[in-house]
């Protein structure tokens, strides 16, 4: 935390940025400020993350409500989940703009929130004006402008578990009309779970970031904003513990091989504006770098199965352009826009098998069928790797517009979006491996195979995605209905191919022999691989109201019905990788409420609460199993969130207290579509005790105080079942200085 003087300085530049943000980083898409839309919005201000400790994602988990982001695996693992609905793997279901430039792959979604001047959540599809990906939901960010703050800004954390936090920025005008900051930082996390296989810290990493941004206003309505922002992330991860059903009992992590994740990210871009007497004109143009490899134990274990590394190059390019009505007292407001984007996205996953992953995975099955033909026969094979390489280009573009019309109280509007995307897979996986073959007793020669799956495969997939909304203006706020239509794409996965190439191997091992292949059933395409766009229809009725002085309060209700729900499923048998399928449609009910509340005396309260339910109304999962009417998976039933806050002002060594604390309830969740597993209601406590002296202050800090045990993530691998724990309890102290 600052002073009790910075505190109102920072919170008065918040005000004087988003008076700037008009001009400089506020996007042209909205015609009326984002708390009188029809939308459910939560926004999370600069201030009130620094009280509270938000510093990332999983940090407003049930700060937003109905939203969820669990923590567990790697900074890869940006498994995010809105009001029922989430991905595991490849598409996101919600949306991530920062600085209004769009964050194109949800591998960059987990970073670190440094001079995050505020956060905006938009519940609910936000397809008409944000496109692909924002069935779910919007979450707009902001970072701090250098025109409306200047100084620096510094901190340096330290946490029982041995993690460590450094962070600078420095905000400067180089002129009347220029300003500019660079900010950057490193993040030593200590880590919370050890591997009993060699007693080291599994989930140990390092995080090293920066930040310059440039802004310029002209005199002739013409404006700039233009980011740089990097960051490298050097971790281990993938804490899983194997759960035992039979005595209901999870053991500690134990792997005998090494699991991490490196990143390297850089996110380039530039807004462009200008307003004229007639029309306001924007473009935004990035352009985003990811370079990262994963590498895990993919048995999770210490038996010698198998390891997997998947390194991954993409490129992506983005631009928009926007042409706004520039009369804002005009009551017919409308907005024209147009949206490209190109992703060039390079990928290979080399999967080692082991002596003893061969033996259980493959050779058990093949020797098993060859006996059966052909007794006291079989084949014998060491250690080989299956290289899969895979290029998938990704090209879109859409046109929009949406329209407000006010008449007295009521405000109508209405949009619509094309959406045209087309993507190509192509596919190159292999492997080269030695056997031998045992006939009647007698062994022979070593036999070389090789077999490959090459190929290619293309969809093009074109939405339309229109709104409606009415809202009622009156003196305490608003109340509104809209109807709106969600969209998430479709793709490719390719974590099945280790799978089809097992299957493969099999076949040609025993075809070359001359006997019955292993299975009927062999991959002769990428088909599987395949998935369509998952959609869905927002039905939403919502207020937002300002009731009392220092009170606001949000309130809504959704139905959402969703149609070619995209459901990560395990293939039969002893698989290994994940399957995406169109295999559901579903059906989510739930509201959301909100209350803030700040008194003239410095007591500050805030409290949120998320409900969802969110069941399959269709789900053959086989001929004879349908979980139709079961929860979905992974998403949390309730989210709620309950904050107080109190400021105290000293003449004094100190001259201010600030003492708060949150508790956040997270639950129901349901880990599997037989929904025969789950993780109840739970709760996290945390607390802060500031104290400050001039521009510095001191920071103890504690979470997960009652060190509640709690899951976050469940799998299966290898017929094996997996948990992902919790963070437990930790805590530390923070020095801050603001000059």
């Amino acid at each position: 935390m600052i002073s009790s003087v910075m505190t109102m300085v920072v919170a008065a530049t918040v005000l004087t940025d988003s008076l700037q943000a008009v001009t400089v980083t506020g996007s042209l898409k909205d015609a009326r400020p984002i708390e009188l839309q029809p939308v459910a919005v939560t926004t999370v201000g600069m201030v009130r993350m620094e009280k509270q400790g938000i510093n990332g994602l999983e940090d407003v988990t049930a700060v937003i409500p109905n939203f969820y982001k669990p923590a567990y695996g790697s900074s890869m693992t940006a498994s995010l989940y809105v009001r029922g609905f989430g991905s595991r793997i490849d598409n996101p279901s919600m949306a991530m703009y920062v600085d209004g430039l769009p964050m194109m792959d949800k591998n960059l979604y987990d970073f670190e929130f440094y001079d995050m001047r505020s956060v905006d959540m938009l519940c609910g599809p936000q397809g008409t004006l944000y496109g692909r990906n924002s069935g779910g939901g919007v979450m707009l960010m902001q970072t701090l402008s250098p025109l409306a703050w200047q100084g620096v800004r510094a901190s340096v954390d330290y946490e029982v578990n041995g993690s460590v936090a450094a962070k600078a920025g420095w905000y400067g005008m180089l002129g009347d009309n220029m300003g500019l900051s660079v900010t950057g930082g490193y993040k030593h996390n200590g880590g919370y779970f050890k591997n009993d296989y060699d007693g080291r810290t599994v989930d140990s990493g390092n995080d090293v970031f920066g930040r310059v941004r440039f802004q310029w206003i002209g005199d002739n309505g013409w404006s700039a904003d233009n980011v740089l922002s990097a960051s490298y992330v050097d971790e281990g991860g993938f804490a899983y513990q194997q759960y035992f059903a039979d005595n209901d009992s999870t053991a500690n992590v134990n792997t005998n091989d090494t699991c991490n994740y490196h990143r390297t990210a850089v996110m380039a871009g530039i807004t462009v504006k200008h307003l004229g007497e007639k029309v306001n004109f924007s473009s935004a143009t990035s352009f985003q770098y990811l370079k990262d490899r994963m590498h895990t134990d993919n048995d999770f274990s210490t038996k010698d199965y198998f390891v997997m590394a998947q390194n991954q190059h993409s490129r992506m390019f983005t631009e928009e352009l926007l042409l706004r009505r520039a009369d804002k007292e005009a009551k017919w407001q409308w907005v024209f826009g147009a949206f490209g984007f190109a992703k060039w996205h390079k990928s290979n996953s080399p999967v080692t098998f082991k002596q003893e992953g061969i033996n259980d995975l493959i050779l058990y099955y093949v020797n098993k069928a060859i006996s059966a033909q052909m007794p006291n026969s079989g084949l014998d094979m060491h250690n080989f790797t299956i290289y899969s390489n895979f290029d998938i280009p990704t090209f879109g573009g859409a046109i929009f517009h949406q329209s407000d019309y006010t008449i007295g109280h009521f405000t109508l509007t209405g949009g619509v979006r094309l959406d045209v995307e087309k993507t190509k897979l192509n596919y190159d996986s292999n492997v080269n491996y030695d056997y031998q073959m045992t006939v009647m007793g007698r062994a022979t020669g070593y036999h070389e195979l090789d077999t490959a799956f090459v190929g290619s495969r293309s969809k093009t997939f074109v939405q339309v995605m229109p709104k409606a909304a009415v809202t009622y203006d009156f003196s305490k706020g608003n109340v509104y209905a809209s109807v709106a239509k969600g969209y998430k794409a479709g793709g490719f996965n390719t974590q099945i191919f280790a799978d089809i190439m097992q299957e493969l191997l099999k076949n040609q091992m025993m075809g070359s022999r001359g006997m019955t292949q292993y299975t009927s059933h062999v991959y002769e395409d990428a088909s599987a691989t395949e998935y369509k766009p998952e959609t869905s229809w927002n039905f939403e009725v919502g207020a937002h109201l300002n009731p009392a002085a220092g009170l606001t309060v949000n309130a809504d209700a959704f139905w959402i019905e969703c149609s070619n729900q995209q459901v990560t499923v395990m293939p039969e048998g002893n698989a290994t990788g994940r399957l995406m399928s169109n295999a559901a449609k579903s059906r989510s009910i739930g509201f959301e409420a909100a209350a803030n509340y700040r008194h003239p005396m410095g007591w500050e309260f805030n409290a949120t609460w998320g409900f969802t339910e969110a069941k399959f109304r269709d789900f053959q999962y086989s001929d004879d199993v349908n979980y139709k009417g079961n929860h979905l998976p992974y998403a949390p039933q309730n989210t709620i969130s309950l904050a107080a806050g109190k400021d105290w002002h000293f003449n004094g060594f100190f001259d201010g207290l600030y003492v708060g604390g949150r508790y956040d309830m997270v639950g129901k969740i349901w880990w599997n579509e037989d929904n025969s597993l789950s993780q109840p209601l739970y709760g996290l406590l945390s607390a802060r005790v500031t104290l400050r002296h001039n521009n510095a202050a001191l920071t103890f800090y504690g979470r997960n105080l009652t060190d509640t045990d709690y899951n976050v993530f469940y799998f299966k691998s290898v017929s094996r079942e997996f948990y992902a724990k919790g963070l437990p309890v930790t805590g530390g102290v923070k020095l801050t200085l603001a000059l």
